[in-house]
């Protein structure tokens, strides 16, 4: 009896973790810096938004108590549809909307809705 109960359960859990698998699509990140007070901000833009969906952002401070330190935030993306579209950051000015920095990926949406993001050098 307790054979059976043992195999039904491992059975339940391995159907629960392939429709996790199944229906899990896969995101990808890009992880910017900049510095904490500082009157910069990342902004992004996608070309394509069928294709590409902007999920969470994260933000780290290397050290909380160095006032002018550095931060990472990383931007989470989602793929929505096959295809391939542009994401472009810009690192702009809060007061002026002066771009001091650009960076732009190429994110790659395969059938199974997997994200693929490259850093495109221009």
């Amino acid at each position: 009896m307790k054979k059976k109960l043992l195999l039904i359960f491992f059975v339940l859990l391995l159907i629960v973790i392939l429709i996790f698998l199944i229906t899990n699509k896969k995101a990808a990140s890009i992880t910017l810096k900049t510095n904490s007070g500082v009157p910069y901000s990342w902004i992004y833009e996608i070309e394509n938004p069928k294709i590409v969906k902007f999920k969470a952002k994260k933000v780290k401070a290397k050290n909380k108590n160095l006032a002018g330190g550095e931060v990472t935030e990383t931007y989470i993306f989602k793929g929505t549809k096959k295809g391939t579209t542009i994401i472009t950051f810009k690192y702009k000015s809060v007061s002026s909307n002066r771009v001091e920095k650009k960076v732009k990926y190429k994110a790659t949406v395969d059938k199974k809705l997997n994200l693929k993001l490259e850093e495109k050098k221009f």
